[in-house]
């Protein structure tokens, strides 16, 4: 702090007290949402817990539109899926769209949303999507996202090298005859 009067003097354990994103008592410090930071350490990465919201068939066959980047827009795909398939089909889609490994690496699928000029977005982890053993994640059905037009998601492949793709949400509508879904429309 630039002078001697602008240190607040509070000790640390009163500054986690007070703040509301956090529990505090005479054993642990835990995040709000009860989560401790050793339940963080010790469970599994697909440990993320999201409750899907209840779609009717109707929306179930409805057809997500997603326009999908790769690193600053050096390639861009559009994949259609449709609200019954699950997050597991959604990856399987993605990885053909952009030649990526079917068996090889790890993936997921984050919601970012935009909070306000000068905030951190908010990000909702749906979990690890695993191909080489299935995850809760992978069985999440689209529609139980409560997506809407202008959704943004994130779409990180290999936790290693890291190939991060951002996917805007451009249109849902009914299904085509005929067509097969999910598909790598270009």
């Amino acid at each position: 702090m630039p002078g001697a009067r602008d240190y607040p003097g509070d000790h640390w354990l009163t500054v986690l007290a007070n703040d509301p994103h956090f529990l505090v008592s005479d054993f642990e410090i835990k995040r709000s949402e009860g989560i401790s930071t050793v339940d963080l350490l010790r469970d599994p990465l697909d440990a993320v817990e999201f409750r899907p919201r209840h779609f009717t068939v109707e929306q179930g066959n409805q057809v997500y539109r997603f326009t999908a980047t790769l690193d600053y827009g050096t390639q861009k795909r559009v994949v259609e899926i449709q609200g019954k398939h699950t997050l597991g089909d959604f990856d399987a889609v993605l990885r053909e769209a952009f030649r990526l490994g079917p068996l090889d690496h790890l993936s997921a699928l984050t919601r970012i949303t935009s909070r306000g000029q000068g905030k951190l977005p908010r990000e909702q982890r749906y979990g690890v999507l695993n191909p080489f053993e299935p995850t809760a994640a992978m069985q999440l059905p689209l529609a139980g996202l409560g997506l809407e037009v202008g959704a943004h998601l994130e779409y990180l492949y290999d936790f290693g090298e890291s190939l991060c793709h951002t996917l805007i949400l451009e249109s849902i509508a009914f299904a085509e005859r005929g067509v097969q879904y999910p598909r790598v429309v270009r």
